[in-house]
């Protein structure tokens, strides 16, 4: 924080009035200014409780008193520079910072407050500075992709596109880089040209170029594409092609000046000489992009291929070859079906089709066979530099000599991440089959859970982002799940506890009691102190444990009808709940619990708080949920509901939603939720939008040492520091 002396500037009016009086010309001017041993003319000294403050910070206590004269009257006060005043007069008053941290300029701003006294005047100047509260400011710590789109291999380097507008580079299909634009585009379709690298998204129509895949920038889309749905890119011969899926198709010999056919698809290759187009109007073929024939291939043709001399078009009913891509022949038909996005890739001079059904290969063009691959939904293969790299729509990626040798470099994601905690040194968060964790925040790990007693831990939590874990005194965390049994579909979920001592190692608990175990299901859970305490989001049994290990069925919660649990919180001996269908309730020992009114969303009186989250700030409950309403109760019972600064909707036109909030030791509240939403309050109903990297949708936030982190449904982790 950049400090600065207070200055006072003391009205030296009356002074100068006496000594004009007093003195004659120069031989008597030195007196004048005190310098001669005259007395100090009046003024008003201005304390202040501190000299500096950032904006959003601290209020600072003003006095005024009248130095050198026996004037009297209670001070006026004015203010000059950002900030507020609590009055304008008063022996003292209450200088405001700004909230807004943009007020404070950067910190260059100054304040200025003048006091005066019967025509007495004196200033202080205070000094602001803009601080990185927590939760103002997020960088992305961690972003695993959510799903690749496009990959390719050239000029001795591997580019992969995928959603959310990551990049990633490699030169040996082993280490990556990202390169992420942070603009959230979807890379559907790659190619390399004697100017670079070439991006698209088909979703937004938008381009981005990079001469050596490390720095990209946004390229202009041609005019003439307005309309005509870019669906793919191609390169060859030098000549470019942008493929349309309605509309039309554009090629260019420069990439600058583009020409426009009325021919469109949905599938492109190239080979001995031609491109070749599938589509809903047939296949054809064209020398230079501009001037295409068509074939005498039906348009039920998918997806097309160049391999080893030879192209191949692929139906749903039927395969036809061509070697010179202008006269084709019928093969027969395929012995398995390939997905319509299947993308047909020459390695080795074999013809592979990946897809989301798999990883297929042919011998003879009819009949596929599925390859084995060590990542679910392969999406992209490409060759180059001695590997194969191969990449998943689930973001994983596997590289190997061969197509029959991959092995995982990058890890496939797991799902949305739900409940952050940071313990032991370790930042963790749940996901649908386990823990994500990670000591730096950078490199993370997963941990699937799978009991000895033949069951999986299949949903780490669900209806809670807020308590779907918590930390004991002693350091145990425990994880609120539900176990499947392996017997098969249809079999009773059991509700469980995951628990561990470091963050690393896990075990499971099941509850004990009378009640079947097919009624349990997972809830939030706290540590009360004392104890451990969950219940039911749909069922309101309640379960306790002393310890995190050993769970006791301790009675059951009757839900309203329409309702459920969704959050609960412990402070000042009182247990409080919040839920779906406006739902409050409050408990003097966690287990007999009395229901409080329905809480009302601001403005309209048929809708009710869907609350899915709540923190205790140390002098209030604050929840939120559904339209980003929040609501604010001193005590749990009575709660009055609050429009936050987050939009009436998201960008796609759905309901905003708050989906997780945490709080720190000052009492700074962050909230996150969909579209990228990341909101901050200092009291609960006054809520400041902060900006995010990306479109991300935030499924919960978490304090950490130095901040908070926020995770997101690709399971990108954000962090937030002071």
């Amino acid at each position: 924080m950049i400090q600065s002396n207070v200055r006072r500037l003391r009205s030296r009016a009356g002074a100068v009035r006496a000594c004009i009086a007093a003195c004659v010309l120069s031989t008597l001017l030195a007196a004048c200014g005190g310098g001669g041993g005259g007395s100090p003319g009046p003024t008003v000294a201005v304390q202040a409780s501190a000299t500096s403050t950032y904006a959003s910070g601290a209020s600072i206590t003003l006095s005024a008193t009248v130095q050198n004269s026996t004037a009297t009257g209670t001070p006026t006060w004015s203010l000059s520079g950002p900030g507020s005043l609590s009055a304008t007069s008063g022996a003292t008053v209450t200088y405001v910072p700004p909230d807004s941290e943009a007020d404070a300029n950067d910190g260059a701003a100054t304040a200025t407050i003048t006091a005066s006294v019967a025509g007495i005047s004196g200033q202080t100047q205070i000094m602001l500075t803009a601080k990185a509260f927590p939760g103002h400011h997020w960088t992305v710590a961690s972003a695993p992709i959510g799903g690749w789109e496009a990959l390719a291999y050239a000029n001795g380097l591997f580019v992969a596109g995928g959603s959310n507008g990551v990049i990633s580079t490699s030169p040996d299909g082993i280490t990556w880089t990202r390169r992420d634009s942070g603009a959230g585009e979807e890379w559907s379709s790659i190619i390399y040209t004697p100017t670079g690298w070439w991006l698209l998204d088909t979703t937004h129509g938008t381009l981005r170029g990079s001469a050596d895949g490390v720095t990209w920038a946004s390229k202009p889309m041609p005019a003439a594409a307005n309309g005509l749905q870019i669906s793919r890119l191609a390169y060859a011969n030098g000549i470019y092609v942008m493929l349309g899926y309605s509309g039309g198709t554009l090629a260019s010999t420069n990439g600058t000046t583009w020409t426009t056919s009325s021919v469109t698809g949905n599938a492109i290759t190239y080979g001995n000489g031609v491109f070749v187009i599938s589509g809903s109007d047939g296949v054809f073929w064209s020398a230079d992009g501009v001037a295409w024939t068509k074939t005498t291939v039906p348009s039920t043709q998918d997806e097309l291929g160049f391999s080893n001399g030879k192209f191949l078009a692929v139906g749903s009913t039927e395969v036809y070859t061509s070697t010179d891509g202008k006269t084709w022949a019928s093969v027969g038909a395929p012995s398995t079906y390939l997905d319509d996005d299947t993308t047909f890739v020459s390695i080795d001079n074999t013809l592979y089709g990946v897809g989301v059904l798999g990883l297929y290969t042919s011998t003879d063009d009819v009949n596929w066979t599925t390859v084995s691959t060590p990542l679910d939904g392969m999406i992209g293969l490409a060759q180059g530099g001695g590997k194969v790299v191969g990449v998943s729509s689930y973001g994983g990626i596997a590289t190997g000599p061969d197509v029959a040798h991959l092995s995982t470099v990058v890890e496939s994601t797991k799902g949305m991440l739900g409940s952050g905690l940071y313990a032991h040194g370790r930042y963790l968060w749940t996901t649908p089959t386990g823990i994500r964790s990670s000591s730096d925040g950078t490199t993370w790990s997963s941990t699937d859970f799978a009991p000895g007693n033949g069951m999986a831990f299949t949903r780490s939590i669900i209806d809670s982002t807020c308590n779907g874990m918590a930390l004991g005194p002693d350091g145990t965390i425990v994880v609120s799940g539900r176990l499947n049994p392996v017997t098969g579909p249809g079999s009773p979920n059991a509700s469980a506890f995951a628990w561990s001592s470091d963050g690393i190692a896990w075990n499971f608990s099941q509850p004990q009691g009378t009640t079947p175990t097919s009624d349990f299901d997972p809830g939030p859970v706290i540590h009360d102190g004392t104890q451990f305490l969950s219940i039911g989001a749909r069922t309101g049994y309640i379960h306790t444990s002393p310890d995190g290990h050993t769970w006791t069925n301790a009675g059951r919660f009757m839900l309203p009808s329409g309702t459920s649990v969704a959050s609960l919180a412990h402070a000042n001996g009182k247990y409080v709940l919040v839920g779906g269908g406006g739902l409050t309730a409050t408990s003097p020992d966690g287990l007999t619990w009395t229901v409080g009114a329905k809480v009302a969303s601001p403005g309209v009186t048929a809708s009710l708080l869907d609350a899915t989250c709540m923190v205790w700030t140390g002098t209030q409950f604050v929840a939120a949920g559904l339209d980003a309403v929040a609501a604010t109760s001193p005590d749990g019972v009575t709660w009055t509901a609050h429009a936050t600064s987050a939009p009436a909707s998201t960008s796609e036109g759905g309901s905003e939603q708050i989906n997780g909030m945490a709080v720190d030791a000052s009492g700074e509240i962050v909230a996150v939720g969909n579209d990228g939403l990341i909101e901050t309050s200092r009291d609960g109903v006054h809520w400041t939008l902060r900006h995010t990297p990306g479109q991300e949708q935030f499924t919960g936030v978490a304090l950490i040492p130095t901040g908070f982190m926020a995770g997101a449904g690709s399971e990108a982790v954000l962090f937030s520091s002071n």
